[in-house]
């Protein structure tokens, strides 16, 4: 919580002076601690680099990654994804982060709110897991990634988990274990079933992947 300068008092009324003045409160927002720091006091600060993709710190569903096209700041509401040389594309990323891999890393790193929103901190957002990005999946998957962005957009993660899971090998739906797959979708089903039913008691969470 922002600490308040001792001179001033915080106070949600607004009390005007006269007709098409200024409200009175607004004269001391300049003496305010997280105003008072910049130059101009109005000024907000935002990040000398722009970030790749964006990721933001609270989803219902799982974490999706914003690839920005256009070269947009943003303010720490978000988290700013910059790619170290070498990396797979943003987009690709973007792609890889529905698999049931990354679904099932966010729901054990990240911590369950009211409503059933799940946050992801700095140090939890970095601890995500991504299928590696190698040989033939690389080049798959910028092909899906519009028809993946469209399913996302319209909350059908389970059909974009689906079809992500399938290019990296992971058995979607399978419980046993295998030397030749990775199956990590059920987990997905009950962790998120537990996290949306305990806040929401909305069965129909069970169809989350």
């Amino acid at each position: 919580m922002a600490r308040q300068s001792a001179k001033v008092r915080s106070t949600s009324k607004v009390v005007a002076t006269k007709p098409g003045c200024a409200p009175l409160h607004a004269m001391y927002q300049a003496q305010r601690y997280k105003c008072r720091v910049r130059t101009p006091w109005y000024a907000v600060p935002l990040p000398k680099r722009r970030a790749d993709a964006f990721l933001p710190y609270m989803f219902h569903l799982g974490p999706r990654l914003v690839v920005n096209k256009v070269g947009a700041r943003s303010t720490n509401l978000l988290h700013g994804v910059s790619l170290k040389e070498g990396a797979p594309p943003a987009a690709s990323l973007a792609v890889a982060m529905a698999s049931s891999l990354t679904l099932l890393s966010a729901e054990v790193e990240g911590r369950a709110y009211g409503g059933g929103v799940l946050k992801l901190e700095t140090r939890e957002a970095e601890r995500l897991l991504v299928p590696d990005i190698t040989g033939l999946v690389a080049d798959r998957l910028p092909a899906i990634f519009h028809s993946t962005d469209e399913l996302i957009r319209t909350g059908d993660i389970r059909s974009a988990a689906r079809s992500v899971d399938e290019i990296f090998g992971l058995d979607h739906d399978a419980w046993n274990d295998s030397r030749d797959h990775l199956r990590v979708a059920p987990p997905v089903k009950l962790v998120g079933f537990r996290r949306l039913t305990t806040q929401t008691h909305d069965n129909r969470a069970l169809t989350l992947i």
